[in-house]
Formats: structure tokens, C-alpha cells, sequence
């Protein structure tokens, strides 16, 4: 069996390689660290854009709907249903809409 010795030249240069290779990783696990940061924000703003476009589309929607035939027939009949009693009337336009928009 032989035995293998290594010099005290390459066991400087290994442990100056390893010395090197940890601070690599050092390195790459920081910039992985500011990268999550990074990409937590992002995906934050895409969530608040995301709940801004959501709200803006439901608008529209609501608007495009009171534009309608149907929404003044609705409307209509809910003024006849309540007869005239502007109090029960609002509530229930009021409960017709947020059906619409949940529709």
C-alpha cells in the first residue's frame, strides 16, 4: 500500500482554494438574499397592480351595467315593488347592484 503526502506548498494552496471557494459562497449567498428581497417586492407591486386592475374592471363593469336596458327595467321595477318608499327602494338597488357585480 503507498501512501500519498502532500507538501506543504499544495496544502497552502488548497486551504488558500478552499478559503476562496467559501467566500464565493459567501458572496453568492448574499446576492441570492437581496435577489428573494428584490423579487418579495416585486411580487408585492404585481399583487397591489394586480387588486388596482381588479378594482377598476369591477367599475367599468358596474357602470356598463347601469348603461343597460336591463338596469332601468330593474330599476323600474324596484321603484313599482317598493311603491314609492324611497328608503326600502335605495336598499334595494343598492342590493341589486352588488348582485350584478358578483355576477
Amino acid at each position: 500500500m503507498k501512501s500519498a503526502t502532500i507538501g506543504e506548498g499544495e496544502l497552502a494552496q488548497l486551504k488558500s482554494d478552499a478559503e476562496e471557494l467559501v467566500s464565493k459562497a459567501e458572496e453568492l449567498k448574499n446576492t441570492i438574499s437581496k435577489l428573494d428581497v428584490e423579487i418579495e417586492e416585486k411580487e408585492d407591486n404585481l399583487n397591489k397592480a394586480a387588486k388596482s386592475i381588479k378594482t377598476v374592471q369591477k367599475g367599468k363593469t358596474q357602470m356598463e351595467y347601469l348603461k343597460t336596458k336591463e338596469a332601468a327595467l330593474d330599476f323600474a321595477r324596484i321603484l313599482m315593488d317598493n311603491e314609492g318608499s324611497s328608503n326600502s327602494a335605495r336598499k334595494a338597488w343598492k342590493a341589486n347592484l352588488v348582485e350584478k357585480e358578483c355576477n
